[in-house]
């Protein structure tokens, strides 16, 4: 596997603890904005003003951290190692918050969205490392190209990751969140992991990867 490929994987792998910390803390996702969206629309339906206010902060704080992940790539001319050095110093900020502050949460979100738009690609290849959802569609696509192959090439473009890069970028997802689960019961500052794996890309970003170039893969 290429070694920007492992770049990918662990960014995965922290979002995946990220979340998992913010959803037992707080009930919200920290980088799931679909399901924040739905959930903010259900507290509206049942009239759960403060907790539909709550989400939709979440949902802000996201998206201000995508605007700011954004410019600090273009500030760095492509380059991700300030939008990733930012995320990780928030992250660890949040591991010595009260876990069940509304500020914690938001900080959470919007560290992920700083990751969603400060590094998106990986060589030649475009990937979400926040979300996975448009990963496992990609990976049903990849899978379909597989077994009956194009008659005629469908685009130019940056290249299509391949399944195994789909699948694995899924699982450390997964995975993450699984670790995230165990370590909760045996410490409050689990942030700390993830914002040391996201810390540790970051400075080999600013060394020798050059990754990440403006534009953003598929939601």
């Amino acid at each position: 596997m290429p070694h920007g490929w492992w770049y990918a994987v662990s960014l995965c792998a922290a979002s995946g603890i990220a979340d998992a910390v913010g959803f037992v803390q707080s009930g919200v996702f920290a980088a799931n904005m679909t399901g924040n969206t739905v959930l903010a629309g259900l507290s509206l339906a049942s009239q759960n003003w403060s907790v539909a206010a709550a989400r939709a902060l979440t949902l802000a704080t996201f998206f201000t951290g995508a605007i700011v992940g954004r410019a600090l790539l273009r500030a760095a001319r492509g380059r991700s190692w300030m939008a990733l050095a930012l995320e990780a110093a928030m992250l660890a900020v949040s591991a010595f918050l009260d876990p069940h502050a509304p500020l914690t949460i938001w900080l959470i979100a919007a560290a992920m969205g700083l990751q969603s738009t400060g590094m998106t690609r990986f060589g030649n290849i475009s990937i979400s490392t926040v979300v996975v959802t448009s990963t496992l569609s990609r990976l049903g696509e990849s899978l379909v190209d597989h077994i009956v192959p194009r008659r005629q090439p469908m685009n130019t473009g940056p290249a299509a990751p391949s399944a195994r890069l789909l699948v694995a970028v899924w699982a450390s997802y997964g995975i993450g969140a699984l670790f995230a689960a165990l370590l909760l019961r045996v410490t409050a500052y689990v942030l700390l992991l993830p914002a040391l794996i996201v810390l540790v890309i970051a400075l080999l970003s600013a060394r020798n990867l050059p990754s990440a170039t403006p534009g953003s893969p598929r939601a």
